[in-house]
């Protein structure tokens, strides 16, 4: 536990060790709920985030690293590795996704999404996910989300089925101050298309997630968020995730 304690915490103190990258120059906003939906033209953004898997009976350790880049103010590419470190497995999901900004009016903005990884260990692709991150603003502080994906389809076979299925996900966020963003999400439905199940929420399942981002800067975002699948019948099922992130 030492160990995992260390390593949550490397990502944050490098974030403190740095306070001249609070002063470069990227054209976000400070505020999250202000910013684009996709990275601005000539924007870098690179991610960590290490995430635990918890059950009664056991608890596994993820690690992703991810990158994304605006090619133009309407277009990004981003890519990202994740692996297992606990138990550790070097082999891991290497993905790939864009992202194509539609609309943004202050108040209303909508990019779509699409992205395709493989899974090294498995030798096999995940499946294709699409779909579009919508935000739409009730006032400069609260803002609702609907954010990728919203179809996943297998390209790989499972025994006889490829299964298809569409989300409807969605999240309220609030920005407290300039510095601090705070969500919570849900998924109001999984539908089946083809080899799959479709589930509702509150009838089937109740999933639930909150989230909480500090920004010292427009520069630097550390994060962490708690997650369960259902928050009624497995409350003990959970995950949690802490990251950081940096804009050049």
């Amino acid at each position: 536990m030492t160990r995992l304690t260390k390593l949550v915490l490397l990502p944050f103190a490098a974030a403190t060790l740095v306070p001249a990258i609070a002063a470069a120059e990227v054209s976000q906003p400070q505020e999250i709920i202000h910013r684009p939906l996709t990275a601005p033209e000539g924007q870098a953004e690179a991610r960590g985030t290490l995430s635990f898997g918890i059950t009664p009976d056991a608890t596994a350790t993820f690690l992703d690293i991810t990158g994304g880049y605006g090619i133009t103010n309407q277009f990004e590419i981003r890519a990202g590795y994740g692996l297992t470190l606990d138990p550790f497995e070097a082999k891991g999901a290497l993905g790939a996704a864009l992202g194509v900004s539609l609309t943004d009016t202050g108040n209303f903005a909508i990019a779509g999404r699409a992205g395709l990884a493989y899974d090294l260990a498995s030798e096999a692709l995940a499946p294709f996910e699409a779909g579009l991150d919508i935000r739409f603003k009730l006032n400069e502080q609260v803002a609702i989300y609907s954010l990728a994906p919203h179809l996943s389809i297998a390209l790989e076979e499972t025994g006889d089925a490829r299964p298809i299925s569409a989300f409807i996900p969605v999240s309220l966020g609030f920005q407290a101050t300039p510095q601090i963003f705070a969500g919570v999400s849900t998924s109001i439905a999984t539908l089946n298309i083809s080899d799959s199940a479709t589930s509702f929420i509150f009838a089937d399942r109740t999933p639930l997630g909150v989230s909480l981002f500090f920004s010292p800067s427009n520069t630097i975002d550390l994060g962490a968020s708690v997650g369960w699948a259902d928050i009624v019948d497995s409350a003990d099922v959970l995950s949690i995730a802490l990251s950081a992130a940096l804009y050049l």
